[in-house]
């Protein structure tokens, strides 16, 4: 006796690109910010190629990477799971060493420019035991550009920090974790600062407060940001510029007010956008 087992149709998440925003594409000129020529880059990337040895071959995760960040900009890098940009953010971090290329640090530092970089964690969570008091202290320890008494106080009172210093760290709600996480990110007076979903885990009004102070912060101190987020709303309010990787290369560099010009939203552009392969 025969059996034939017929296959049931699979569901897909897979929607369609937007023939309309296909059109756009092709008569889309992304534009570039101009910089004054005495303007030199903070971060400058060349040739960057990161490999990694996986089941008996290399894969090739970033493949000569480009681009350069001036001083005060605030650039959003993005793409799907697996375009490379959270090993873009680690090299330029120092955590991971690129297999090949250069990066060029423009400002200021003793030992190594990481020292002036500041990163926000997606997913910093705190080890039991240690009250708020403790971290902080810990991190200021470890600083090679320490804080004073005075600014660290100020800095406290401004992420609505210094009510909660003897509190369980582990015990922090999303918001307050999220507001230890930036803190303890800005406190080396950085020159330049990673965001990784700055969002996660607050609510509207939570978000509302952490972008404005942030965003505050980031300007009066002219701190060079580079975010990484899939909320549009973080990117629409960090970023002016946006780098797009895909597969492990740069396949778009442009304004965020341009691509809103042509395509009408930047919500818009990214959903459809990222959907091509």
């Amino acid at each position: 006796m025969w059996f034939f087992n017929k296959k049931k149709p699979t569901a897909t998440n897979h929607i369609a690109i937007d023939p309309r925003f296909s059109a756009q594409l092709k008569n889309f000129k992304p534009v570039i910010e101009k910089h004054a020529d005495h303007e030199r880059p903070i971060i400058e990337v060349k040739d960057l190629t990161k490999k990694y040895f996986v089941h008996h071959k290399f894969k090739e995760v970033l493949s000569k990477i480009s681009f350069s960040v001036y001083e005060g900009e605030q650039v959003a890098i993005l793409g799907t799971n697996g375009a490379g940009k959270t090993t873009l953010l680690e090299i330029l971090s120092g955590s991971v060493v690129p297999s090949s290329g250069r990066i060029y640090y423009d400002y200021d530092f003793k030992y190594s420019p990481q020292e002036r970089i500041g990163i926000q964690f997606q997913d910093a969570s705190c080890p039991r035991g240690l009250k708020v008091f403790d971290i902080i202290s810990f991190q200021n320890s470890i600083n090679r550009y320490k804080i004073s008494e005075a600014d660290l106080a100020k800095l406290l009172k401004t992420f609505r920090l210094d009510q909660m210093l003897n509190k369980q760290a582990h015990k922090l709600s999303g918001g307050q974790q999220q507001r230890l996480n930036v803190f303890l990110a800005v406190m080396s007076d950085p020159k330049i600062l990673f965001l990784d979903e700055l969002s996660t885990a607050l609510d509207i009004n939570a978000q509302l407060w952490m972008f404005k102070y942030v965003k505050n912060y980031i300007n009066k101190n002219k701190i060079t940001t580079l975010i990484s987020s899939h909320n549009v709303r973080e990117i629409i309010h960090f970023a002016q510029r946006v780098i797009i990787l895909r597969d492990g290369s740069i396949v778009l560099d442009t304004t965020i007010k341009s691509i809103i010009q042509h395509f009408g939203s930047l919500e818009r552009f990214m959903s459809n956008y990222l959907k091509i392969k």
